[in-house]
């Protein structure tokens, strides 16, 4: 995850797209928020254009304006529109307290766009992971990704399900220094470990425009 103060802010220092794909990443992603104009959306389209010639994937990191759940549906058409291959809808549940319903409603917003488009979910606490994998058994598109920076044992609540639902499990580690201390920032090193055990797809939070996500970043790139 690269915040998208590099991608349509114009802050540079990111690792290049070469150096992500040398490391064996897979695919990149950045955010995209209701403030965004034009001149933003015509960047980050030419940077997913050039993330796919670099034989990365993309997703596009979504959360609306954390007060109204209508603002994400338009940011969704938007994202599916500009060809990304993944949005990821961030801590949703949480935030909104959304239904079945309307979960259903933003992930068919961007089906509608594009057919291919595939979703992650991102939610930190066992009942919201719960009814997230619950509400999308019947999206193949659709992945959960728990990011519980404190408690190991999400990451297997996440396994556990995805066995259950018949998905691939993935989880969120976060390296750069976030809102507060998390334990897995402070103990990176165990927490890639632990994971490593546990066969799982892993999503990295985040390239922060504070410049805090160099410091772990050789555990990182060398995972």
């Amino acid at each position: 995850m690269v915040d998208s103060a590099y991608v349509v802010g114009g802050l540079a220092g990111q690792p290049s797209f070469v150096a992500l794909s040398l490391a064996g990443f897979q695919i990149v992603g950045t955010g995209a928020d209701p403030a965004f104009q034009s001149r933003q959306w015509t960047i980050l389209r030419n940077w997913i254009q050039e993330a796919h010639a670099a034989g990365l994937g993309v997703f596009i990191n979504l959360s609306g304006d954390g007060h109204n759940l209508s603002t994400v549906i338009p940011l969704i058409q938007l994202a599916a529109t500009e060809r990304t291959d993944i949005i990821a809808l961030d801590e949703i549940l949480s935030t909104y307290n959304v239904t079945r319903q309307q979960l259903q409603l933003l992930i068919n917003a961007g089906l509608k766009v594009n057919p291919k488009l595939e979703f992650f979910i991102n939610e930190f606490t066992q009942q919201n992971i719960e009814n997230a994998y619950a509400w999308t058994a019947n999206y193949s598109a659709v992945r959960i990704a728990t990011d519980n920076y404190d408690n190991k044992t999400i990451i297997d609540l996440g396994i556990n399900l995805a066995a259950h639902y018949g998905k691939k499990p993935i989880t969120w580690l976060i390296f750069a220094k976030g809102s507060r201390d998390f334990n897995c920032y402070g103990h990176l090193a165990s927490w890639l470990a632990y994971v490593k055990l546990r066969h799982l797809d892993v999503l990295f939070w985040a390239i922060d425009p504070n410049g805090t996500w160099r410091t772990q970043w050789a555990l990182v790139s060398d995972f």
